[in-house]
């Protein structure tokens, strides 16, 4: 089974520190702490190491103290229970002029060239140039004082395992109270500038930060075979750019807790310090209030159905002032325009301002009383009040489609609404957008399979991403797209009823075809409003992949086995009380008929 790689930017510097503490531990404490016990004397021959990752050559000048060289679970250690073919010369100080290191994997190959000088027993230098990289690392090791000092920059490093390239960054690190007398106990902090860092999973642009730090203590414990059994960060401090946070992490047998506070901070230093290629359009809004948060995640690897979450936000005073229009969601009860693009074609639609949805409509479909509905009314119309000012208006040159046809809900079949609320959101109208069980289950579901398999949008997610933002499949856009989701809710005064009918009006059903008027006459030549239970649920059913699933349509007819997946939808319509019995049992007689069937 493939596990889900996932590395937060801030896990760069912990990986290199951890890098860099597994090398000093190896050529620095190991080596220095026999200086007084051990003669150094120089090699006859080269010492070449190979297996199926590394390859080390130690040319013939290289001097060593007395030791062997051995490879185990594909961990470099070193003992003195053998010895190498040496001569006799004794020298005062342990130097390796050069030493080439090169290592592979899968399309990754790293060539290193060392230059390790003990220029006295307390106190050696370290000097690493990559090859075929820009990376150096210039290295002091204290004795005295137990501390580690390392300073370089490193352009182009791709890391093992995962698809990060770390284009630039210069960077500090100190490690400090170094003890590794049984396991590895340090002070470390590091200190990224002008980072830049290109990593897919979370954004498709280069994420650029003028500075990120980190620090805090560490102890890291292993068994006799240097598998680690136990790692624990406590108060790590982590700041990026002007916003700060602290963070615990233990690992123990395979079970993952990390727990994360962010003190009360602006909302605006926490959107001018993500980096842009994170926040995207939300980089450029002006904001007043703070934010406060507190969370903590218990993550069993080995389990991750069992996984706990706990999230504290505490949001204070805020109001958007300012407000780039290609992400403007308060203008979603005007009128306005909005383009949607296909591989071949390109339309200009004009969507009508909001009207009233009748109570009784929302008795039948919302699954809430008449006081609920009207508490959510007087609570949008208050936040409609507040509109930010609009920056960076677009003006689309292309002229307005004259075909689109933009219907109401109470214009549609009930049934429209409610089996794709059965389909894509059953709980629609009793979450704040984003619906937290959901997208737990779907964050087991895709840890466990290694990839994206399983999605969690709800219409409010989905209507924003077809709005507003991009399909690219990356943590930046979902983020992105969470914020904009609890504008939409919780402060533009936007009702679920008009998100439900803008959803149902610019959603794909198929190749360039668009909004349920479009669908409705397409797949079964009839107006919205005569849709039965059995063609809205076909129509719902096609929703998760409209294009790919437009082969069913081509087809002909409904086959028997797609007709089996539509009836589970029935039956939770039944179970939910969106349909009656009698109706149940009517809709699951036979399949509907495409229009393209009923002209043969």
């Amino acid at each position: 089974m493939k596990k889900l790689i996932i590395i937060p930017m801030s896990s760069v510097a912990l990986l290199i520190l951890l890098y860099v503490l597994f090398n000093l531990y190896i050529q620095y404490y190991l080596l220095p702490q026999k200086w007084n016990e051990v003669k150094s004397k120089a090699l006859e021959q080269d010492i070449n190491i190979e297996t199926d990752s590394f390859k080390y050559h130690f040319p013939n000048k290289v001097i060593f103290q007395k030791m062997s060289v051995n490879w185990k679970d594909k961990l470099l250690y070193i003992s003195d229970k053998s010895t190498v073919l040496l001569k006799s010369t004794a020298v005062d100080s342990i130097v390796i002029p050069m030493a080439d290191i090169s290592y592979r994997h899968g399309s990754t190959h790293l060539q290193m060239r060392a230059a390790l000088i003990f220029k006295n027993k307390d106190k050696p230098e370290l000097q690493v140039t990559t090859l075929n990289t820009k990376h150096i690392i210039n290295m002091e090791y204290d004795k005295a004082k137990r501390s580690i000092h390392a300073r370089g920059n490193i352009e182009d490093f791709i890391f093992p395992k995962a698809d990060i390239t770390l284009v630039k960054s210069l960077y500090d690190i100190k490690v400090s109270d170094i003890d590794l007398s049984s396991s590895i106990k340090a002070n470390w902090a590091v200190d990224l500038n002008s980072l830049q860092i290109r990593y897919p999973l979370i954004a498709n642009d280069i994420i650029e930060t003028e500075d990120l730090k980190l620090s805090g203590p560490v102890h890291i414990s292993y068994n006799n075979n240097y598998q680690i059994n136990d790692i624990t960060i406590n108060n790590m401090s982590l700041i990026l750019n002007d916003l700060k946070s602290q963070i615990d992490v233990r690992y123990k047998e395979g079970n993952l807790l990390l727990k994360a506070t962010i003190p009360e901070t602006k909302i605006q230093t926490i959107i001018d310090s993500i980096p842009e290629a994170i926040a995207g359009s939300i980089k450029q809004m002006k904001v007043e209030g703070d934010f406060k948060w507190s969370g903590s995640y218990n993550i069993p690897l080995n389990n991750i159905s069992k996984m706990t979450v706990q999230s504290n936000p505490i949001v204070k005073d805020f109001r958007v002032l300012k407000i780039p229009d290609n992400i403007d969601v308060f203008k979603l009860n005007n009128s306005f325009t909005y383009d949607i693009s296909s591989s071949s074609t390109k339309h200009h639609l004009s969507i009508p301002a909001y009207k009233d949805v009748s109570m009784e409509w929302m008795d039948k479909v919302s699954e809430h009383t008449r006081k609920q509905n009207q508490y959510w009314r007087d609570y949008a119309q208050k936040k409609a009040s507040s509109k930010p000012q609009v920056i960076d208006k677009m003006i689309s040159k292309t002229g307005i489609d004259d075909e689109y046809k933009f219907v109401r809900l109470e214009e549609m079949s009930e049934w429209i609404p409610k089996a794709v609320l059965t389909g894509e959101d059953g709980d629609f109208f009793f979450h704040n957008g984003i619906n937290w069980l959901t997208l737990k289950q779907a964050l087991e579901k895709n840890m466990e399979e290694g990839e994206v398999q399983l999605g969690a949008s709800t219409i409010t997610m989905q209507l924003i991403k077809n709005l507003f933002l991009t399909q690219e499949r990356t943590i930046s856009r979902k983020l992105q797209e969470a914020f904009l989701v609890y504008l939409v809710e919780l402060q533009a005064g936007i009702l679920k009823e008009r998100i439900l009918e803008l959803y149902l009006n610019v959603v794909e059903f198929g190749p360039d075809i668009h909004g349920i008027y479009q669908a409705s006459h397409h797949f079964f030549n009839k107006d919205p409003k005569d849709i039965t239970i059995g063609e809205a649920v076909y129509l719902t059913s096609i929703l998760p992949a409209p294009s790919s699933y437009y082969s069913i349509y081509e087809s002909g007819q409904i086959s028997s086995s797609w007709f089996k997946h539509m009836k589970y939808y029935f039956l939770v319509m039944l179970q939910r009380q969106r349909i009656t019995q009698e109706q149940y049992d009517k809709a699951i007689e036979k399949p509907p008929l495409f229009y393209k069937d009923l002209d043969k």
